[in-house]
């Protein structure tokens, strides 16, 4: 008998696969026909702890595509396994952790070359950068920016071209009204 889940860390609203072996004969075992009923709380398997049946094939493997609710709180889970109306006494764990993001960034730009006096653009040399940030494993909080930051510094740079503008509007007209 055995469960096993990839990956074994996961974000909710991610696809995790479960599969392992109830054996169909033997000790241990679970009649032929009777498909595995996966086992946790109710957080995991919404509303009662019991997620998805799985059928078995000729030798008691398993697989089920499970994709975590999104409501599901981040933290350690244990997935067991029922058969033929019994726990089977085997588990595996799942750790549920915010999710990993990853940006990327693109820019283009024309690469001037002189030849005896002209200038020419030859071509476009494209740069590619990326960012990888990982998020900790702590509930988000409810009062967190999250992606507004981009905004606040949009918002300040605009007050800053603003302020520079007035200032200069005001001493150009100061120094107008200065001249005889």
């Amino acid at each position: 008998m055995s469960v096993a889940v990839a990956p074994s860390s996961a974000a909710p609203g991610e696809v995790v696969v479960i599969s392992g072996n109830v054996p169909v004969s033997g000790a241990g075992s679970c009649p032929a026909g009777d498909p595995v009923q996966l086992t946790s709380t109710s957080a995991l398997f919404p509303p009662d702890g019991f997620g998805p049946e799985a059928p078995r094939g000729a030798a008691g493997d398993f697989e089920v595509r499970y994709s975590l609710p999104s409501s599901t709180p981040l933290g350690d889970y244990q997935i067991g396994l029922r058969c033929g109306g019994g726990n089977v006494g085997v588990s595996a764990s799942l750790h549920v952790a915010q999710a990993t993001t990853t940006t990327a960034a693109t820019s283009t730009t024309a690469a001037p070359t002189t030849t005896a006096g002209a200038t020419t653009t030859a071509g476009s040399v494209t740069t590619t950068s990326s960012a990888t940030t990982t998020a900790p494993s702590a509930p988000a909080s409810s009062t967190g920016s999250g992606g507004n930051d981009l905004w606040w510094v949009v918002l300040l740079v605009v007050a800053v071209v603003a302020i520079a503008v007035a200032a200069w509007l005001l001493w150009r007209s100061r120094r107008r009204a200065a001249r005889p």
